[in-house]
C-alpha cells in the first residue's frame, strides 16, 4: 500500500486556519501544549501576537477561549479528541455551548488509527450543548 498522496490532516487544517486568519484578524489559536503537533507550525511563525500557549490545562483553555470570544475574537482550540471534550466537559458545555461563543474547539486523531496509545484516546460526545460534532475515523 502507497502513501505517497496521502496528507497529513492536522497540517492541512492547520493551514486552513493560517489562510483564514490572513482575511480575519480576530481569529486566534490556543493551545494545550500541543500546538506545533496540531499542525500550527505555520500560524505560531505568522502571527505568534495571536497564538497563546496555556500549557497542558484543556478547562482553562475553554474557559480563556469563552473570554476571548466574549470580546469578538474568535478563539482555535484543536487537541487530541477526548481531551477537548471529555476532560473539560462541563466547562465546554456552560462556557461555550450555554454561552453560545464563537469559539472553535477542534478535537484531532480520534478515529481507530490513534488506538494505539489506549482507548482513551477515542472520542464519543454528547450533544446537549447546542455545539456540532463531527467524528471522523482513521483510514485502514
Amino acid at each position: 500500500m502507497k502513501f505517497d498522496n496521502y496528507m497529513d490532516p492536522r497540517k492541512t487544517f492547520g493551514k486552513a486556519v493560517t489562510q483564514e486568519a490572513e482575511k480575519n484578524e480576530d481569529i486566534v489559536v490556543l493551545s494545550a501544549d500541543s500546538g506545533k503537533s496540531s499542525g500550527f507550525g505555520e500560524f505560531i511563525e505568522k502571527y505568534p501576537d495571536r497564538y497563546f500557549e496555556c500549557g497542558i490545562m484543556e478547562q482553562g483553555v475553554i474557559g480563556i477561549s469563552s473570554g476571548l470570544a466574549t470580546t469578538g475574537k474568535v478563539p482555535v482550540f484543536c487537541a487530541i479528541a477526548p481531551f477537548v471534550t471529555a476532560r473539560p466537559f462541563e466547562m465546554f458545555r456552560n462556557d461555550l455551548g450555554y454561552m453560545n461563543q464563537n469559539v472553535k474547539v477542534v478535537g484531532r486523531n480520534c478515529g481507530i488509527t490513534y488506538s494505539d496509545l489506549g482507548v482513551r484516546r477515542f472520542c464519543n460526545c454528547s450533544n446537549d450543548s447546542g455545539s456540532y460534532y463531527f467524528s471522523t475515523a482513521g483510514s485502514i
